[in-house]
């Protein structure tokens, strides 16, 4: 198993920059989605998302 990994992502230096900005990128992805849940639920109802329909009629 650890020489088929080494093969695929580690071997040739594209390969590995490949895999370092693949991982970079989901990385920010799972990072910034769990810092606006995380910001969502600190400060419900203070947000125009939460407060809109009181200022807004449709």
């Amino acid at each position: 198993m650890q020489k088929l990994v080494y093969n695929v992502f580690f071997r040739r230096s594209s390969s590995y920059l490949a895999t370092i900005f693949a991982t970079a990128f989901v990385a920010e992805i799972a990072i910034d989605g769990f810092s606006d849940r995380l910001w969502d639920a600190a400060n419900r109802g203070r947000q125009w998302k939460d407060i809109r329909e009181k200022y807004i009629s449709n």
